[in-house]
């Protein structure tokens, strides 16, 4: 564990140094938010049982994508970044769930990999920007 810790502090130095990473997660986020309203549009339109579970889920990725975008772009307020850093623990439970259910289940879904890793490396380069970049006046690009 302590090992782990060790290596992850170099995470935040290394996101700041790559200038290139905050138009990456913003195109990630793009990504992310334009699936969760196709996943919303799909479970409204096909009504499966619990549909309303993914109308939640949609909910969340979308709300945390743009969440995402406002703390990159104005960063300044502590409170959105708070809120943005809160919101990458139901991203990382998301992407977990999505995975366990593609490896537990019968068929293979590629998008809903797809969707998760994304989730994952979103929630990951969030914490990091946002972890790196409290010692910065901004985030903006």
């Amino acid at each position: 564990m302590w090992y782990a810790r060790r290596i992850l502090s170099f995470l935040p130095a290394w996101i700041d140094s790559q200038p290139a990473l905050r138009p990456l997660l913003l195109a990630l986020c793009s990504f992310t938010a334009l699936s969760g309203l196709w996943l919303g549009a799909m479970a409204l339109r096909l009504k499966h049982p619990g549909y309303m579970e993914g109308e939640v889920t949609s909910g969340i990725i979308v709300t945390q994508a743009f969440l995402t975008m406002a703390a990159v772009r104005f960063g300044r307020s502590s409170i959105l970044m708070s809120l943005c850093a809160i919101g990458c623990l139901p991203l990382f439970w998301l992407a977990g769930k999505a995975l366990k259910g593609i490896i537990d289940g019968s068929n293979f879904e590629g998008y809903i990999l797809l969707i998760a890793l994304a989730l994952a490396i979103q929630a990951t380069l969030t914490l990091a920007l946002l972890i790196g970049g409290r010692n910065r006046p901004e985030l903006t690009t």
